[in-house]
């Protein structure tokens, strides 16, 4: 579900509307202030993380850390209000304006660094005194714009002068996806491009209508958001299941790390949402264990590389793709050895061919190694599996047509060190 106006559950009647504004772990002032955006795995989930209540209401707040309660400090860190020891929140008896915001912080106990933040508008539900009934009717949508990958769903809400519209009618005037009559927008289960716009219309019943729009990017995957078959998957095939180890054939241990199939066939191996209690990721952060992976002399995996396998499996751990089917993301114009060739290198090839176990004595660790295996023709042979090379990644991983154009355009250029 989506930013601002994720369904989630609904609020009792004199509640607005419930939605999900995730604002995790993140630097504040110690009596308010606002948070910044931290990455998802380190912050503690407020849920809901944003909602709307009336005046004399309360509200049950619960925390979750890797998709797990956590015991935490609870705090109203500004505006009006109190939150109890169990995570309830009293909004005040009265208000001086119609409506005001109360951010509530929730602090982990066990490791004061991890927070997480909600925000709770308080209204009086009254409406305004001033108005009257010559008073210009406006009509206003929430959200304005969002982006969801597919399948998602999307809440939105229409309102007549700041409260609750009724009355009014949805529908897809352009772009894929369908909304329901109370304005719930669905993603489509696929698209023909890596992303699509759409646009979802509320209109008011009356003489001459009034609309607004509500516009939507769909994404073949969501921007940031780690992709199992390009960021995971080369990483455990390149490090974890090599021959002898927990590929298919020998499935050390009883794990096979071949494919997302094999993987997921032990509910053990991977929990989705608690990357802390997952084997797989116990296996390659138990540092001066024996049961290390990769095991010495082999390097253990990079910090960056660890902390994607613990976003992909607090993420849900998906099988997900973030490949458009037609390639048009493919960058071949800003293609450089640090910023393309060598993270392709990491992912892709480093696991059997690094320093310390160079596999058939070739190591593409550095500039210099990479660049003696391009100049000699040995790189690209491999990855397009030309019959005279050694298969890379290996004869059943192939990397995609844009990493290979991509390496190509690098070569064209001279394999420049840029």
């Amino acid at each position: 579900m989506q930013s601002c106006m994720i369904k989630q559950q609904t609020i009792k009647a004199l509640a607005l509307s419930l939605a999900i504004v995730l604002l995790p772990h993140c630097s504040s002032d110690e009596d308010g202030g606002s948070p910044s955006s931290p990455s998802l795995e380190d912050a503690v989930i407020i849920d809901p993380a944003d909602a709307a209540i009336a005046i004399g209401e309360q509200l049950q707040l619960q925390a979750r850390h890797a998709g797990a309660a956590v015991e935490v400090h609870w705090k109203v860190a500004q505006g009006p209000g109190s939150i109890d020891d169990s995570g309830v929140y009293s909004a005040p008896a009265s208000l001086t304006v119609r409506s005001v915001t109360a951010t509530i912080r929730a602090t982990m106990q066990r490791d004061e660094s991890i927070r997480g933040f909600a925000q709770i508008v308080v209204s009086t539900n009254e409406p305004d005194p001033n108005d009257d009934p010559g008073t210009t009717v406006s009509l206003a949508v929430q959200p304005e714009s969002a982006a969801l990958n597919l399948n998602e769903e999307l809440q939105c809400q229409a309102f007549f002068n700041g409260q609750p519209a009724s009355g009014v009618s949805w529908a897809v005037t352009e772009g894929p996806g369908t909304v329901d009559a109370n304005g719930l927008y669905r993603a489509p289960s696929s698209i023909d491009a890596s992303k699509l716009r759409a646009l979802i219309e509320v209109r008011s019943a009356g003489s001459p209508p009034l609309t607004r729009s509500v516009e939507v990017q769909v994404y073949n995957y969501m921007p940031g958001t780690v992709c199992f078959q390009r960021d995971v998957m080369p990483m455990l095939l390149s490090n974890c299941a090599m021959s002898g180890c927990h590929d298919a054939k020998t499935h050390a241990d009883g794990i096979d790390l071949s494919s997302y199939e094999a993987m997921m066939r032990s509910h053990e191996t991977v929990r989705p949402y608690n990357a802390g209690d997952s084997e797989l990721y116990e296996s390659i952060t138990d540092f001066g264990d024996d049961d290390l992976m990769p095991p010495p002399p082999r390097d253990p995996l990079s910090k960056e590389q660890i902390a994607l396998v613990r976003r992909w499996i607090n993420e849900g751990a998906p099988d997900s793709d973030c490949a458009p089917p037609d390639g048009s993301n493919c960058d071949t114009v800003d293609v450089g050895f640090r910023s393309t060739i060598q993270p392709l290198m990491q992912s892709y090839c480093v696991g059997c061919h690094s320093n310390a176990a160079p596999a058939d004595n070739l190591a593409l660790e550095s500039y210099e190694q990479v660049r003696n295996s391009a100049r000699d023709g040995g790189l690209l042979g491999s990855i397009v599996h030309d019959p005279a090379y050694k298969a890379m990644p290996s004869k059943d991983l192939k990397l995609n047509d844009c990493q290979i154009k991509q390496i190509r355009v690098w070569i064209a250029a001279g394999t420049p060190d840029n």
